[in-house]
């Protein structure tokens, strides 16, 4: 039991230590300094991929985590952190890592909570209209047609895999409620 605590000490306090590094690191990356840029973005990149890794070893020892979605989080963490580095570099590539991360979180999510219509619908509430405004408003000029079309692809990934946690979230809420009602009352 001992040795239990003490390994639930040291995940949490490694958690906290890098976790405050990790909000130093971006402070810092949005100082204007540019040879800091890139080192700090690739480290905070890292740090957030080694605090995924820790946490889904720490899962895995304690038995008591959705295996599936963790180690598809975790695989999206690593194609961010590709992403983060291939964007540098090359735009293209580093939209398709991201892109891949996010259908990675999308699909975690469903092993949180299966398919529902909800689903569709909150995504849908923001990927319209975010594809939209970044498609058809002049302001919105990225030098080429190619770049628009793959950054409203991106927008509307990005707004699928927030419209599932959304959707994860007000379910999972309702489902909660029954529950608790359920037991009050016997």
């Amino acid at each position: 039991m001992n040795k239990n605590k003490n390994l639930n000490l040291i995940v949490l306090i490694i958690n906290i230590v890098l976790s405050i590094t990790l909000f130093v690191i971006n402070v810092f990356y949005q100082l204007p300094a540019p040879k800091w840029d890139l080192t700090f973005k690739f480290i905070g990149s890292a740090l957030c991929l080694t605090l995924g890794a820790i946490n889904l070893t720490f899962g895995l020892i304690k038995k008591n985590i959705n295996v599936n979605f963790s180690i598809t989080m975790l695989v999206g963490l690593a194609l961010s952190f590709g992403g983060d580095v291939a964007i540098e570099y090359e735009f293209i590539a580093g939209a398709a890592l991201f892109a891949l991360a996010h259908v990675c979180y999308v699909i975690g999510y469903y092993f949180i909570s299966k398919f529902h219509w909800l689903d569709i619908v909150v995504s849908l509430l923001m990927a319209i209209p975010s594809a939209l405004t970044i498609a058809l408003l002049p302001s919105f000029d990225f030098g080429s047609d190619l770049l628009k079309y793959v950054i409203v692809g991106y927008s509307i990934i990005i707004s699928f895999m927030f419209g599932k946690s959304i959707s994860n979230l007000i379910i999972k809420k309702n489902l909660h409620k029954k529950e608790s009602r359920a037991l009050l009352q016997g």
